[in-house]
Protein backbone atom coordinates (compact mmCIF):
# COMPACT_ATOMS: atom_id res chain seq x y z
CA UNK A 1 0.00 0.00 0.00
CA UNK A 2 1.59 3.62 -0.76
CA UNK A 3 1.87 6.30 1.68
CA UNK A 4 -1.12 8.26 0.49
CA UNK A 5 -3.55 5.65 1.12
CA UNK A 6 -2.08 4.42 4.48
CA UNK A 7 -4.53 5.43 7.62
CA UNK A 8 -4.77 3.81 11.17
CA UNK A 9 -7.62 3.59 13.08
CA UNK A 10 -8.25 4.27 16.60
CA UNK A 11 -10.87 2.41 19.29
CA UNK A 12 -12.52 4.88 21.18
CA UNK A 13 -14.04 2.41 23.38
CA UNK A 14 -10.77 0.21 24.45
CA UNK A 15 -8.93 3.42 24.20
CA UNK A 16 -6.24 2.33 21.66
CA UNK A 17 -5.34 1.50 18.31
CA UNK A 18 -6.26 -1.22 16.36
CA UNK A 19 -3.57 -3.43 15.84
CA UNK A 20 -5.20 -5.83 13.07
CA UNK A 21 -5.59 -5.45 9.63
CA UNK A 22 -8.52 -3.07 8.34
CA UNK A 23 -9.44 -1.31 5.14
CA UNK A 24 -11.80 1.07 4.50
CA UNK A 25 -14.99 0.13 2.15
CA UNK A 26 -15.44 2.71 -0.35
CA UNK A 27 -18.78 3.59 1.43
CA UNK A 28 -16.74 4.88 4.37
CA UNK A 29 -16.92 1.92 6.66
CA UNK A 30 -14.00 0.19 7.63
CA UNK A 31 -13.57 -3.58 7.75
CA UNK A 32 -11.44 -4.98 10.71
CA UNK A 33 -9.46 -8.47 9.86
CA UNK A 34 -9.11 -10.27 13.01
CA UNK A 35 -5.46 -12.34 13.33
CA UNK A 36 -7.66 -15.13 12.25
CA UNK A 37 -8.55 -13.10 8.77
CA UNK A 38 -12.33 -13.04 9.90
CA UNK A 39 -13.81 -9.66 8.39
CA UNK A 40 -16.04 -7.14 10.91
CA UNK A 41 -17.44 -4.01 10.16
CA UNK A 42 -16.46 -1.07 12.59
CA UNK A 43 -18.78 1.02 14.13
CA UNK A 44 -18.45 4.48 12.95
CA UNK A 45 -19.78 5.87 16.13
CA UNK A 46 -16.64 4.15 18.23
CA UNK A 47 -13.95 4.22 15.59
CA UNK A 48 -11.61 7.42 13.74
CA UNK A 49 -9.98 7.09 11.36
CA UNK A 50 -6.97 9.03 10.69
CA UNK A 51 -5.63 9.02 6.89
CA UNK A 52 -1.85 9.31 6.09
CA UNK A 53 -0.37 12.64 5.08
CA UNK A 54 2.21 10.67 3.18
CA UNK A 55 4.61 12.62 4.35
CA UNK A 56 7.30 12.49 7.03
CA UNK A 57 8.84 14.44 9.95
CA UNK A 58 12.47 15.63 10.88
CA UNK A 59 12.59 12.18 12.29
CA UNK A 60 11.25 9.84 9.21
CA UNK A 61 7.77 9.24 11.35
CA UNK A 62 4.48 9.44 8.73
CA UNK A 63 2.23 12.51 9.71
CA UNK A 64 -1.71 11.51 10.41
CA UNK A 65 -4.35 13.22 11.00
CA UNK A 66 -4.76 13.76 14.31
CA UNK A 67 -1.24 14.12 15.26
CA UNK A 68 0.41 16.62 17.26
CA UNK A 69 3.45 18.61 15.96
CA UNK A 70 5.69 21.24 16.93
CA UNK A 71 8.20 23.26 15.55
CA UNK A 72 10.77 26.33 16.71
CA UNK A 73 10.90 28.96 14.47
CA UNK A 74 12.98 32.00 14.44
CA UNK A 75 11.03 35.56 15.48
CA UNK A 76 11.49 39.06 13.82
CA UNK A 77 14.25 40.83 15.94
CA UNK A 78 13.39 44.54 15.28
CA UNK A 79 11.41 44.78 18.49
CA UNK A 80 12.36 45.01 21.95
CA UNK A 81 10.25 42.28 23.20
CA UNK A 82 11.99 40.35 25.57
CA UNK A 83 10.09 37.17 27.24
CA UNK A 84 8.30 34.53 25.92
CA UNK A 85 10.03 33.51 23.66
CA UNK A 86 11.18 29.72 23.88
CA UNK A 87 14.99 30.10 23.51
CA UNK A 88 16.76 33.56 22.96
CA UNK A 89 20.67 33.60 20.97
CA UNK A 90 22.98 35.99 21.65
CA UNK A 91 26.17 36.01 19.45
CA UNK A 92 29.18 37.78 19.78
CA UNK A 93 28.60 40.14 17.08
CA UNK A 94 25.81 41.47 19.06
CA UNK A 95 22.99 39.98 16.89
CA UNK A 96 20.18 38.38 18.90
CA UNK A 97 17.85 35.86 18.14
CA UNK A 98 14.98 34.98 19.16
CA UNK A 99 12.39 31.57 18.66
CA UNK A 100 9.25 30.75 19.65
CA UNK A 101 7.51 26.97 19.44
CA UNK A 102 4.26 26.75 17.69
CA UNK A 103 2.18 23.62 18.58
CA UNK A 104 -0.53 22.53 16.29
CA UNK A 105 -2.83 19.02 14.77
CA UNK A 106 -2.56 17.89 11.63
CA UNK A 107 -6.17 17.98 9.84
CA UNK A 108 -8.16 17.21 6.90
CA UNK A 109 -9.74 20.08 5.30
CA UNK A 110 -11.73 20.04 2.04
CA UNK A 111 -8.91 20.66 0.28
CA UNK A 112 -6.04 18.94 1.88
CA UNK A 113 -4.06 18.58 5.06
CA UNK A 114 -3.11 21.58 7.71
CA UNK A 115 -1.95 22.39 10.68
CA UNK A 116 -4.42 23.75 13.01
CA UNK A 117 -2.70 26.11 15.75
CA UNK A 118 -3.11 25.00 19.23
CA UNK A 119 -0.47 26.88 21.33
CA UNK A 120 2.67 28.82 20.89
CA UNK A 121 5.49 30.29 23.59
CA UNK A 122 4.42 34.05 22.46
CA UNK A 123 1.97 36.12 20.52
CA UNK A 124 5.16 38.24 19.32
CA UNK A 125 6.88 37.30 15.77
CA UNK A 126 5.01 34.03 14.81
CA UNK A 127 2.64 35.28 12.04
CA UNK A 128 1.10 31.15 11.68
CA UNK A 129 -2.60 31.34 10.76
CA UNK A 130 -4.83 28.69 12.21
CA UNK A 131 -3.51 26.44 9.46
CA UNK A 132 0.08 26.05 8.02
CA UNK A 133 -0.17 27.75 4.97
CA UNK A 134 3.22 28.07 3.48
CA UNK A 135 5.25 28.82 6.07
CA UNK A 136 7.08 25.71 7.28
CA UNK A 137 8.08 22.69 5.48
CA UNK A 138 6.47 19.69 6.58
CA UNK A 139 9.72 18.19 7.02
CA UNK A 140 10.75 21.26 9.96
CA UNK A 141 7.97 19.70 11.88
CA UNK A 142 8.39 17.37 14.63
CA UNK A 143 5.67 14.66 16.10
CA UNK A 144 5.46 15.02 19.76
CA UNK A 145 2.20 12.87 20.43
CA UNK A 146 -1.36 12.42 18.99
CA UNK A 147 -4.60 13.36 19.75
CA UNK A 148 -5.62 10.11 21.63
CA UNK A 149 -2.43 9.12 23.64
CA UNK A 150 -1.20 12.53 24.58
CA UNK A 151 -4.13 14.99 25.54
CA UNK A 152 -2.30 16.86 28.18
CA UNK A 153 -1.11 18.74 24.78
CA UNK A 154 -4.22 19.90 23.73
Amino acid sequence: MSDDLKFRVWCCDRNEWERDECTLHPDGNVIHFTSQGIPTLLRANSHIVERCVGIADRSHNLFYTGDIVEVEMMCDNTSDVTEGFSRVEEHEDGAVYRFTRIRGVVEWRNTGFFIKLIERTTNFGADFYDYMGDKFSWQQLEIVGNIHENPEFL
